[in-house]
């Protein structure tokens, strides 16, 4: 069994694997001290750039050069009034399937986008733009896990939503996208992302070496597990820009690189927004891209309604409540 778990533990490594509390062998301080977490660092970037080089055909250059230099795209109205006004009518009767994450006094309610019984879904879904974006700026060609998204902020009675400081996902680029589907203001907790953050330059790479040092025994949990934060004394040590809020109308695409800083935004207590929620994470340190069957969409679902089940039934084993908990909306729909 022992021989089991490091055998596990040392294949994590050429994975996107990033706890340096579960992994020994990631979360090690002399190993680090050496390097170890820098040398991942360093060619999980080299490799993604590489991939981007033979997919450079799936994206417009013009989104090409916006995502490389700002580490995210906007683009206002991206669906015709009439296609984003049905896919927001049938989004929004959607009540059934969602599962609720309570993050201090946030709520975040998903729903997976591929069990949606809606046309405009899966025309959505199947949008040229949507699929370039996420084939190049996620650097695997894969097509991204999409959600329908309620943030409710200020509904629970204490504690600091985690999303609300300022973090980098992991340590190598990946993408996250949202069409909203209500204007996005400073009162309901806009994203905000610090322009530039998703370069590896030497001082970034400096900063991500005195980081994994501590990172395993960090009294931050998120970092623990490689999420790393960020304060603006950092931005500062960085030569970074404050963050930029992202306060857009409804039927706003935003997609970024979320190896950059980012973080939602304080918002009014008792607001809400609404969005479709995209993402994708591939291995980074795979060579080549992959190819976008519809059967290994298909699985990725699968994996993840499975893990969810496996997560309810080891809770209830140990007598606690699971991270996701499936919840019905028709109730707080009635209530507002």
């Amino acid at each position: 069994m022992r021989l089991k778990q490091n055998l596990i533990w040392f294949f994590e490594f050429f994975t996107q694997a990033k706890s340096f509390k579960d992994n020994p062998i990631i979360g090690s301080k002399t190993m680090n001290r050496m390097g170890l977490h820098v040398f991942r660092l360093v060619m999980a970037h080299l490799m993604t750039r590489f991939r981007w080089c033979l997919l450079f055909w799936r994206l417009d250059k013009k989104y090409r050069d916006a995502y490389h230099a700002q580490g995210f795209v906007v683009i206002e109205n991206f669906l015709p009034d009439v296609q984003f006004e049905k896919l927001n009518k049938q989004l929004r009767a959607v009540t059934g399937g969602f599962l609720q994450c309570r993050q201090g006094d946030t709520l975040t309610q998903r729903h997976i986008f591929e069990d949606v019984d809606a046309s405009a879904a899966a025309t959505f879904a199947q949008d040229k733009r949507l699929k370039g974006l996420f084939r190049y700026g996620g650097s695997a060609n894969h097509s991204p896990l999409m959600y329908i998204e309620h943030i409710r902020n200020g509904v629970l009675k204490k504690g600091e939503d985690p999303q609300k400081n300022l973090h980098s996902d992991t340590f190598h680029p990946t993408v996250k996208a949202w069409l909203y589907l209500d204007d996005v203001t400073e009162a309901n907790g806009p994203l905000e992302y610090v322009e530039g953050s998703h370069r590896l330059d030497w001082k970034r790479i400096k900063w991500e070496y005195k980081k994994s040092l501590t990172a395993a025994t960090s009294e931050d949990s998120y970092t623990q597990r490689g999420s790393f934060r960020a304060r603006d004394k950092d931005l500062d040590e960085l030569g970074l820009p404050q963050p930029k809020p992202f306060t857009v109308k409804k039927n706003t695409l935003v997609f970024a690189n979320t190896y950059g800083f980012h973080r939602r935004g304080q918002a009014n207590k008792g607001s809400t927004r609404m969005s479709v929620y995209m993402q994708d994470r591939a291995n980074p340190f795979w060579g080549f891209f992959a190819l976008d069957f519809k059967l290994f969409q298909q699985w990725r679902v699968a994996y993840l309604k499975n893990k969810q089940k496996r997560s309810e039934y080891e809770a209830a084993q140990h007598g606690r409540t699971p991270m996701w908990q499936p919840v019905d909306l028709t109730e707080q729909k009635e209530a507002a």
